[in-house]
C-alpha cells in the first residue's frame, strides 16, 4: 500500500516545485520591471511592482528586500509625515527578509541604514544603528559598507562630545589652530573623544583592506587621522600624525575622479551636474543598502 502512495505523493511534490519556480519566475520578472522607475528615482513607483514580487512570492526574502529598500529611499527622499510611513514600511519589509532568511547581511545592513538615517545624529539613535551594523558584519564579516558605517556613527558620536567642549572652553569649533591650544581641553577630549576616534579609525581600515578603491573609507581614514593628531600635545607631533593623510585624500579624489569619468563614458544622462548616486540594484540576490554618508 506503501508504494501505491507514493506516486501520488511524487506527483504533488512535483506540481508543488512547479508551482515555486512560476511564483519565483513572476516575482523576477515584477523586480526587474521595478529596475527602471528605481533609478529614476521614482520609488514609490517602484515599489508598486516590487510589492507585485512579494504577493507573487511571499516567502522571496530577496522581494522584501526590494521593497524595503525602495521604502527607505522613499523615506529619505520624503522629509515629512508621509515619509515616516515610509520608513515604518521599510523596516517592516526588512524585518520579514530577516525572518526568512536570518543572517541575510543585506537586510541587516539594510535596517542599519535605515536607523542610521532616522537618528538625525542622536546618539540614541545612532546606538540603534550601530547594533544593525555589528550584526550585519557578524552576518558578513567582509562588508566593507557596514565597517565604514561603524566609523561614520563612532565619528559623529565624537563630534557630539568634542564641538560642545570646544564652546564651552570658548574655542572655534572648527578652529585653524592645531593642534588645540588648551592642554586642558586637550586632556578632557583625550580622555571622552580619542576613543572613539581609534575606533572609527579601527573600522575604516578594516574596510579599506577589503576594498582598497572605497573613496569614501580613503577621505574618512584621512579626515579621522586630522582629528586624533589634534589632540596631540605639541605641534611637532600633530605634523608627525598628519603627514599621510593629504596622500588619503588625494587618492580619494583621484578615484572619484576616475569612477566620473568611466560613468561619463558608458552612461552620458549620469554626467549632468544635478545628477544624484542612488544605490545599485542586482537581480535577483536583493538590492544593497543606500549609499553610505560622508564621513
Amino acid at each position: 500500500m506503501a508504494c501505491q502512495n507514493s506516486l501520488p505523493i511524487l506527483a504533488l511534490a512535483l506540481v508543488s516545485s512547479s508551482a515555486l519556480c512560476a511564483q519565483d519566475e513572476d516575482a523576477e520578472g515584477y523586480l526587474r520591471t521595478g529596475v527602471e522607475p528605481y533609478r529614476n528615482e521614482n520609488y514609490l513607483k517602484a515599489a508598486e511592482f516590487f510589492k507585485e514580487a512579494v504577493n507573487a512570492a511571499p516567502r522571496k526574502a530577496a522581494a522584501h528586500l526590494y521593497l524595503g529598500t525602495a521604502y527607505s529611499m522613499a523615506y529619505q527622499t520624503s522629509p515629512n509625515a508621509a515619509g515616516a510611513d515610509m520608513a515604518r514600511k521599510a523596516s517592516a519589509s526588512f524585518q520579514r527578509a530577516l525572518e526568512l532568511a536570518p543572517d541575510n547581511s543585506v537586510a541587516l545592513a539594510s535596517l542599519g541604514a535605515l536607523a542610521y538615517a532616522q537618528a538625525h545624529r542622536q546618539e540614541a539613535g545612532l546606538a540603534d544603528a550601530r547594533a544593525w551594523f555589528e550584526k550585519a558584519i557578524a552576518a558578513n564579516p567582509r562588508d566593507a559598507v557596514s565597517l565604514y558605517f561603524l566609523a561614520v556613527i563612532d565619528s559623529e558620536l565624537a563630534e557630539l562630545i568634542r564641538k560642545p567642549a570646544m564652546t564651552k572652553a570658548g574655542f572655534d569649533a572648527y578652529y585653524d589652530v592645531h593642534p588645540i591650544g588648551s592642554k586642558a581641553v586637550r586632556a578632557d577630549l583625550q580622555a571622552r573623544v580619542a576613543p572613539l576616534y581609534r575606533s572609527a579609525i579601527g573600522h575604516v581600515r578594516r574596510a579599506l583592506e577589503i576594498e582598497p578603491q572605497f573613496a569614501d573609507a580613503l577621505y574618512c581614514l584621512g579626515r579621522l587621522t586630522i582629528l586624533l593628531a589634534d589632540l596631540s600635545d605639541t605641534p611637532a607631533e600633530y605634523k608627525r600624525q598628519t603627514q599621510g593623510a593629504q596622500a588619503l585624500f588625494d587618492k580619494a579624489l583621484s578615484i572619484l575622479k576616475a569612477g566620473a569619468q568611466e560613468d561619463a563614458r558608458t552612461h552620458p544622462e549620469l554626467s549632468s551636474p544635478d545628477m544624484k548616486i542612488t544605490p545599485a540594484i542586482v537581480i535577483p540576490s536583493g538590492p544593497a543598502p543606500p549609499p553610505p554618508p560622508p564621513c
